[in-house]
């Protein structure tokens, strides 16, 4: 049996990472994006009314028409005013802003809830809806917002990643913990620390990466869905990829300290 003050202090270690591992397999920023991932339910594009829409090719409607929210520029909020000039300076008159995530603690776009209540966001919205007229600097504009109809392509590859690193972070915790009650009931040897050292580390490393991946996305050191995919995905492999090589050396070392055992009764 193993005992001391190391002793102790790696069993208290254990459970911080046990907790750490657990809470993360249900928090819902494991290696998740930093920004919402559906730009197309935040899509801006400005026309001079009246005028030709270039997303469909019709002509809209006059900017007095009653059906569209109208609004002078200074009536605007401050962040409707923003999203406003940023896509009417737009080469392509068009600007689709950074939506972060709630989960996210800092963020360096906007989070949903900073959205003008203005205009409206999301998909299948009819022209009442998707369409806002606004009257600056003695012209007229057709602020849309939104999208009529969403492109349909799931990322399949992200979320099966997802589920299976956090599948594996509660595989990870409830392997520490039964060993730490193995630890606690006696059934010790000093010989298997390294192992359960190597677990703790590996908990703490890829608990680490978990949380930190939005972050990643959110300083732009990652851009675009698929290389977040990518990047997700190689972590999850390399998650698993690090269990299967600690179970390999940890059956390792309890074959050895078995034909150990066995050759000390030999020579009795």
């Amino acid at each position: 049996m193993y005992k001391g003050q190391d002793s102790a202090s790696i069993v208290a270690v254990a459970v911080v990472v046990f907790l750490l591992l657990a809470s993360l397999a249900f928090y819902p920023g494991t290696l998740a994006p930093g920004y919402d991932g559906n730009t197309w339910n935040y899509h801006h594009e400005i026309e001079e009314a009246p005028g030709v829409n270039s997303s469909t090719g019709g002509e809209f409607e006059s900017a007095t028409d009653p059906e569209y929210p109208s609004y002078r520029y200074e009536e605007l909020s401050p962040t409707a005013q923003e999203l406003f000039d940023r896509t009417r300076t737009a080469d392509s008159a068009t600007y689709t802003p950074n939506i972060c995530m709630d989960y996210v603690l800092v963020c360096n776009g906007y989070y949903e809830e900073e959205l003008p209540t203005e205009y409206t966001y999301g998909v299948s919205l009819d022209n009442a809806s998707l369409y806002t007229a606004i009257e600056y600097d003695g012209a007229t504009y057709l602020l849309q917002t939104g999208i009529s109809e969403a492109p349909n392509d799931p990322n399949f590859m992200y979320g099966f990643s997802i589920l299976l690193f956090r599948g594996l972070l509660l595989l990870h915790a409830g392997t520490i913990a039964t060993i730490t009650l193995v630890r606690l009931s006696g059934r010790w040897t000093s010989a298997n620390n390294d192992s359960y050292s190597n677990l703790i580390g590996g908990g703490v490393v890829f608990a680490t990466a978990g949380f930190l991946l939005p972050y990643v996305e959110l300083s732009g050191l990652i851009r675009g869905e698929w290389h977040m995919t990518l990047l997700a995905s190689a972590v999850a492999v390399m998650y698993a990829v690090f269990g299967l090589v600690w179970l390999t050396m940890a059956i390792a070392q309890r074959h050895d300290l078995d034909l150990s055992g066995t050759d000390q009764l030999d020579h009795r």
